[in-house]
């Protein structure tokens, strides 16, 4: 007979309750009992460095306290006769609801060209025994005739622990339109009242969102798959510029504040920027992704990046590790060296378009 089973048979309702923390007298509850258990498995689990006697002792008087198989009798008494066994129970079914039946019940349109999907709003909670994640989007898209939102949640949880629920997972959808009208100018609070709008009622998300969008690719269709575009989350305003439906100077969005991103598609060759070499050079290939419009730089540019001796620029920036894929947020930099570098760039690189140059100008004067 192994340990659990040992204890399970000789340790008594009064021993079970002070394991946990618990007078004699009091008769605590479900959720008393799984919270005072919680506290000292996370103390005492073996993966944190805890003792596996203390844990399969804890186990155990979790299981006497919720009468999963409590003894009868104290401890020293006689052997208990076995109980009789009945038939094995099933394992609880999977609560699902599918994105595609969700999609069904909510009655998403046909026929939309879908614009943007917001960034993902989400919230979960994980321990050993429990696992829980909720994610909402928000989905914008149009005919010819309406504008149409649609509001997604998804609920996954599994517990561990042995008892536990089925798994879940279950997808809730609901869908609104309003007509559109001839030379309508979409207006960014417009876009973003109605976001609100779509997470408002649901049960599980939390309100952790904001008004930045990712672009969805043409011709997509909503299907079962959430899609994972390779576009950068941007502000509203930033996407209704870049797409545009409002001039850069429109009122309405002359106030947002610039997004300016560096990224190392391919860091090229240091050293053949060095003092010392002298065979081909190899420039790094850069992206600037401003206000979430991707601008390669040319080579000529590129290389300027390694021309900084001893301090190449990209280690000034990303610091001393730095690979094919590091990005970097420029606007977020301390302001001191934010506008050095912006300066610099002014300074050295020749081949930016002149909306590039203008966000930068505005940046370096901060």
């Amino acid at each position: 007979m192994d340990r659990y089973a040992l204890l399970l048979v000789s340790m008594s309702l009064g021993d079970a309750k002070q394991l946990l923390g618990f007078p004699p007298e009091v008769e605590p509850s479900a959720a008393e009992i799984q919270k005072a258990y919680r506290e000292l498995a996370f103390k005492n689990h073996p993966d944190r460095g805890g003792d596996p006697t203390k844990m399969v002792e804890l186990n155990v008087a979790k299981d006497i306290l919720e009468g999963k198989q409590r003894p009868t009798y104290e401890r020293g008494g006689p052997e208990p006769s076995p109980r009789p066994q009945g038939p094995p129970r099933e394992p609880p079914k999977p609560q699902v609801i599918t994105f595609e039946e969700a999609k069904s019940a909510a009655g998403v349109p046909s026929g939309v060209a879908w614009v943007f999907v917001t960034d993902v709003a989400s919230s979960g909670y994980s321990s050993d025994e429990v696992m829980r994640k909720t994610h909402g989007y928000v989905f914008y898209g149009r005919t010819d005739s309406k504008h149409v939102f649609v509001g997604v949640e998804h609920l996954a949880k599994e517990d561990f622990y042995v008892g536990g629920g089925p798994k879940v997972s279950l997808w809730s959808m609901k869908v609104f339109d309003y007509p559109r009208h001839e030379g309508e100018i979409i207006q960014p609070a417009w876009l973003y009242g109605n976001i609100v709008k779509a997470f408002k009622g649901f049960q599980w998300v939390e309100k952790r969102f904001n008004s930045k969008v990712m672009a969805l690719p043409d011709g997509w269709h909503f299907s079962e798959k959430i899609p994972h575009t390779n576009a950068k989350p941007i502000s509203l305003k930033h996407f209704l510029v870049n797409q545009g439906e409002i001039a850069p100077d429109d009122p309405r969005v002359v106030s947002r504040k610039n997004t300016v991103e560096l990224k190392v598609e391919s860091k090229g060759s240091l050293y053949s920027y060095s003092q010392h070499s002298t065979g081909p050079k190899e420039p790094p290939v850069l992206v600037l992704n401003v206000n979430g419009k991707d601008h390669k730089l040319s080579p000529s540019d590129g290389g300027k990046f390694y021309e900084v001796y001893p301090r190449d620029v990209l280690g000034y920036i990303f610091g001393t590790y730095y690979y094919d894929g590091s990005r970097k947020t420029l606007t977020r930099l301390a302001p001191a060296k934010k506008k050095k570098f912006f300066e610099w760039m002014l300074k050295k690189l020749t081949d930016l378009p002149a909306d590039v140059r203008q966000v930068l100008e505005v940046e370096a004067a901060k």
